[in-house]
């Protein structure tokens, strides 16, 4: 289903994600069909905004920005 997406989107993945390695941003990325970004959030686990909430809200204000 990520080929259907064709919206410009962002990926946020927390860098020590132990349940979803870092890696599979890119592999989901190369899936979607519109504009990708990745990002990743230092110092964050699977559930980065709990972890790092600022870092994910500036993330996605400066994706809309």
């Amino acid at each position: 289903r990520l080929g259907l997406i064709s919206a410009p989107t962002l990926i946020l993945w927390g860098e020590r994600d132990s349940i979803l390695p870092p890696s599979y941003a890119g592999k989901f990325a190369k899936g979607i069909a519109g504009a990708t970004q990745v990002a990743t959030v230092p110092d964050a686990g699977h559930l980065a905004y709990l972890d790092q909430p600022d870092a994910v809200a500036n993330a996605v204000l400066a994706h809309f920005g």
